[in-house]
């Protein structure tokens, strides 16, 4: 009975078209994270504070320039303790804002986020989850070897632990299940919301603890993974909404635990939003102005001089395989060793390394120039006998076409 009156209730709240805020609890959620502005350009009590604010306001239209520079501060005093979790949700941060998280300040934060998956390996699985939403955001292809990954590290209940093997929590499964909606796993994504289903407490909310009370925080998290699979909260969660909506305290915030965070995820839950919405859909000014460049480049080129790399897209190669530089052609003529095999690469080898690993492949596709792999031919004359079939894949067709034709046939094969 008690379920039935908590759907009456939400119903009568939300069927309602509302036009205003104080009737729309989307908005007013927003009202209240706005109050909460420190006058650093923060919010609340810290980075994910300002992280989940930040993307809540730039979601629903009012991103905020402030909050992007604070993070890129926070971040440049922080970089060494940056986890994958902090990296995913500074990259969804600045891609909710409309910003390329691939070069935003000058791409460190996009590379941090890169190099600690690599280094990682799937082992934290919600900075695996986390990370595969932040790619995805940021228009990034996932490798299908990540997906299979992701599938293997679920539990037979359903859920997701905090590390490959550890009893599945209700926090990592909501990051999971953002992270599923991605593969299109029906059964995967419906194992995921049993799991959900048995871990739901009584009043509709979900506990941090197994048996626990319910946090709004985490209710709010999780109704936005069940966004993120396009489940109807009114019908078939109902009960958790009513939570939330019961714990919506005098000045507008959901529930009185990490407030600032909780309330801009409901802002989400509320507009049936959730961390899969951010993704970037605009081209990038200045792509067609490169390309029209490309001759000039041709030109120093042609004068021996070894082409540039950008250095701060091939920073995580450079810190994985432990290089003192990577921003020219000419440092990919020396020997390192795989940090996970000890097999020795060198020239063509860590190209093709970077294409082939599960994690890298965004940095030939979109920071790899043609010309680079035309100078190292000249200088190692086997570059194209031993070029991997997975590099000239991701390239782009305008730098395949630059390519020998033989070398572009591999794209076919």
């Amino acid at each position: 009975m008690r379920r039935v009156l908590l759907t009456m209730i939400v119903v009568l709240l939300i069927a309602t078209p509302i036009v205003s805020a104080q009737g729309d609890p989307a908005l007013a959620a927003l009202d209240y994270v706005k109050s909460q502005k420190n006058d650093d350009g923060s919010y609340g009590e810290g980075i994910v504070d300002t992280i989940l604010s930040n993307i809540a306001l730039s979601l629903l239209d009012e991103p905020d320039a402030d909050a992007l520079t604070w993070i890129t501060d926070y971040y440049a005093e922080n970089k060494d303790d940056v986890t994958i979790y902090d990296a995913s949700l500074m990259v969804l941060s600045i891609a909710a804002a409309g910003e390329d998280a691939k070069t935003f300040a000058d791409g460190a934060i996009f590379a941090s986020l890169n190099s600690r998956l690599a280094r990682d390996r799937g082992q934290d699985v919600e900075g695996l989850c986390l990370g595969l939403i932040a790619l995805n955001a940021t228009g990034t292809s996932v490798p299908s070897l990540v997906t299979s990954a992701l599938l293997d590290r679920q539990n037979e209940d359903g859920g997701f632990g905090k590390e490959a093997g550890d009893d599945s929590e209700p926090a990592v499964t909501a990051s999971c299940i953002h992270a599923l909606a991605l593969t299109e796993n029906e059964e995967a994504i419906n194992a995921a919301i049993d799991y959900l289903t048995e871990t739901q407490n009584e009043d509709g909310g979900w506990p941090f603890e197994n048996a626990g009370d319910s946090s709004t925080l985490l209710t709010a998290y999780v109704l936005t993974g069940l966004n993120a699979v396009g489940a109807d909260l009114m019908v078939e969660w109902a009960p958790a909404v009513g939570f939330m909506m019961q714990n919506v305290t005098e000045d507008g915030a959901f529930g009185e635990e990490l407030p600032v965070s909780a309330t801009a995820l409901g802002a989400l839950v509320f507009r049936g939003l959730s961390l899969n919405s951010i993704l970037e859909t605009e081209e990038i000014e200045g792509d067609d102005e490169e390309a029209d460049g490309e001759d000039s480049e041709e030109d120093e080129t042609a004068a021996g001089e070894a082409p540039t790399l950008d250095a701060a897209q091939w920073a995580p190669i450079a810190e994985g395989f432990m290089m003192e530089e990577l921003d020219t052609a000419d440092d990919f003529l020396v020997t390192v060793v795989d940090p996970f095999t000890d097999e020795e690469l060198y020239g063509i080898e860590i190209i093709n390394w970077v294409a082939e690993y599960q994690y890298t492949g965004y940095i030939i596709e979109d920071f790899l120039p043609a010309d680079v792999l035309l100078w190292l031919a000249e200088q190692e004359p086997d570059t194209w006998e031993n070029i991997s079939p997975a590099v000239v894949t991701l390239l782009p067709d305008d730098e395949v076409s630059k390519l020998p034709e033989d070398v572009q046939a591999l794209a076919e094969e």
